[in-house]
C-alpha cells in the first residue's frame, strides 16, 4: 500500500512550472518534513497533497488516488495549515467550534473533542478573546488547533511550527503522537526537520535528496547548496568525526559528551 505516491507530477501557471516531473515513493506511514531553497515547490506540493491543486498526474495518499471524485474523502485524510491570516469567526472559541459544521459528529462527540483540546493545551484564558488581539504565536495556535480538532490521518504543516513558543510546540507533537496523528511538515528552519522521520530536499520542483532525516542531513554539501546550515549537533558530530573522535551522529551536548569522554 502507497503512503504516498507521487508519478511524474507536474504543476505550474501558463509556461511556469513550479513542480516540475517530480517522483516520491514513500509506502510506509512516516513523519515528513520538505525543506527547500525559495520556489522550489513546497507550497505548492503540499497544495497537490491536499487538493488544493489538481495535476493530471497520479498522486496516492494513504492508498487513496486524489481526483475530484475522492475530495470528501480526501479531507479525512488530510488537512494542512496553511502560513496566512484567515480566520473563519471572530472569537477563539467559535474558530474552534467551526469545523465541526461540516462534520457528521453527535454534539456530545464534538463537545468532548473540544473539551480534550482545550484542556491539554491550556488555552482556557483564550476562549472568549477575539482573535484579532492575539500575538502571531497564539494565532497560528489556534489555527492549528481549529485543523487538529478534525483529526484528520495526516495533518500538513506549511512553515506555522516555527511560529510557536517552545511549550506549544512540545505539547503539539506530543499531541500528534498520542493521537497516531503523521504530519507532512514544511519548514524553513533545519533544526525542525529532527521532529520527521523522513526528509525531503526540494530543489527547482524536482526531488533533489529524500531519506531518512539524520541520513539526508549527513549530506552536508546538499544541504549547504540548498541554503541550509546543519543543526549545530549534527554539524559538530560530522566534524569530529572527521577526527575519528565520535562514529555516530549525536543530537545534543549530554549524549555528545558522554560518548566522547566514555
Amino acid at each position: 500500500m502507497y503512503y504516498l505516491k507521487l508519478d511524474n507530477v507536474s504543476f505550474g501557471y501558463g509556461q511556469e512550472m513550479i513542480i516540475d516531473k517530480l517522483d516520491l515513493d514513500i509506502d510506509n506511514p512516516k513523519n515528513i518534513a520538505i525543506i527547500g531553497p525559495s520556489g522550489s515547490g513546497k507550497t505548492t506540493l503540499l497544495k497537490l497533497l491536499c487538493g488544493d491543486h489538481f495535476s493530471k498526474s497520479t498522486i496516492v495518499v494513504k492508498a487513496t488516488v486524489l481526483n475530484l471524485e475522492n475530495f470528501r474523502i480526501l479531507k479525512r485524510i488530510i488537512n494542512v495549515v496553511f502560513d496566512d491570516d484567515i480566520f473563519i469567526k471572530d472569537t477563539v472559541f467559535e474558530e474552534l467550534k467551526n469545523p465541526f459544521n461540516n462534520m457528521l459528529l453527535r454534539p456530545s462527540d464534538a463537545q468532548l473533542r473540544l473539551e480534550e483540546i482545550i484542556k491539554y493545551f491550556k488555552i482556557e484564558d483564550l476562549l472568549e478573546r477575539k482573535i484579532d488581539d492575539l500575538s502571531i504565536e497564539k494565532k497560528m495556535l489556534i489555527k492549528i488547533l481549529a485543523v487538529l480538532i478534525t483529526m484528520p490521518e495526516i495533518i500538513g504543516f506549511d512553515d506555522v511550527v516555527g511560529y510557536l513558543d517552545s511549550q506549544d510546540k512540545e505539547r503539539l507533537f506530543k499531541y500528534l503522537k498520542k493521537k497516531n496523528i503523521n504530519f507532512i511538515m514544511v519548514t524553513s528552519d533545519i533544526e525542525e526537520t529532527l521532529l520527521a522521520d523522513y526528509l525531503v530536499c526540494l530543489y527547482k520542483g524536482k526531488v533533489a535528496m529524500e531519506g531518512n532525516t539524520l541520513d539526508v542531513l549527513r549530506e552536508e554539501k546538499l544541504i549547504r547548496r540548498l541554503g541550509f546550515n546543519l543543526p549545530f549537533y549534527i554539524d559538530l558530530s560530522i566534524q569530529l568525526g572527521y577526527y575519528e573522535l565520535l562514529s555516530e551522529i549525536y543530537l545534543n551536548k549530554e549524549d555528545m559528551v558522554n560518548a566522547i569522554w566514555k
